[in-house]
């Protein structure tokens, strides 16, 4: 289930996730970006395998990626990726 449910604790969110990303076997990258001087929690979070949302053709992540975490019980074709055409 990876259903969002953010707590009032700013690590145990990123735990949670991590838990269950790991669970999935993915890795996962944390550091935390906050400064002290702006009152504001920032983490970056790289998953390797996971890719930028714009259009990267062959990205493993687009096929395998759904299938490892439930979502989907085999992979899309590429002509499923996105039915909907992005406009510029």
């Amino acid at each position: 289930d990876f259903s969002y449910a953010p707590t009032d604790d700013f690590l145990e969110d990123i735990e949670r996730w991590v838990q269950l990303l790991r669970a999935k076997g993915l890795e996962i990258l944390i550091a935390d970006m906050t400064r002290p001087d702006i009152g504001l929690r920032v983490a970056r979070v790289i998953v390797p395998g996971f890719a930028h949302f714009w259009p990267r053709f062959a990205c493993t992540r687009l096929y395998e990626v759904p299938v490892r975490t439930g979502w989907l019980d085999q992979p899309r074709e590429e002509s499923e990726l996105n039915p909907a055409p992005f406009l510029f």
